[in-house]
């Protein structure tokens, strides 16, 4: 699948929302958050550099709100439990962005300009289901969920599993 920047999410399980759902959950070790999709290639050269930026950074939390299917509820790929509250991760993923450019890395992420944070819980593996997946999730709430963002990691995503290639920690101080 790839390389990306983001944050593996623990502590909280979701997978009883797809229950019943013609979906593949993801196991709760699994749940992450992508800020920037770098695409098959491993970047090389860069740790030094987002060790600087991100370092910057203090902790932060953002909030799960609902539910919704990514990238679209026509043709959905993903279940995903939304993330508000997200303007410190817009200026992380900024910054991300502008040392990989400086760095001459080119990003395979084709949603680069149209960012969605989320929680992705499941796999839509079934085509013409968005309607039945958007009625089933439209009334449920995650109630009130918080994730602490307090590293970025350069994640490797392979047969269904997610793993850390290494992490940058922000200021918890």
């Amino acid at each position: 699948m790839g390389y990306f920047y983001g944050t593996l999410v623990r502590g909280i399980d979701l997978t009883w929302v797809l229950r019943g759902l013609p979906v593949e959950a993801l196991s709760p070790d699994d749940y992450h958050i992508t800020i920037v999709y770098v695409g098959d290639r491993e970047p090389k050269g860069v740790k030094e550099q987002l060790e600087l930026a991100l370092g910057r950074f203090r902790c932060f939390e953002v909030r799960l709100s609902g539910f919704e299917l990514l990238p679209s509820p026509a043709k959905p790929r993903v279940v995903a439990a939304r993330v508000v509250d997200n303007g410190e991760l817009v200026r992380v993923r900024s910054t991300i962005i502008s040392v990989l450019a400086k760095q001459s890395i080119k990003l395979s992420d084709r949603y680069l300009s149209d960012f969605k944070p989320h929680v992705t819980i499941g796999y839509v593996k079934a085509k013409g289901i968005g309607d039945v997946l958007q009625e089933a999730l439209e009334d449920l709430e995650v109630g009130d969920l918080a994730v602490r963002i307090s590293e970025i990691g350069l994640i490797h995503a392979h047969g269904g599993r997610y793993s850390k290639v290494y992490g940058v920690g922000l200021s918890c101080g």
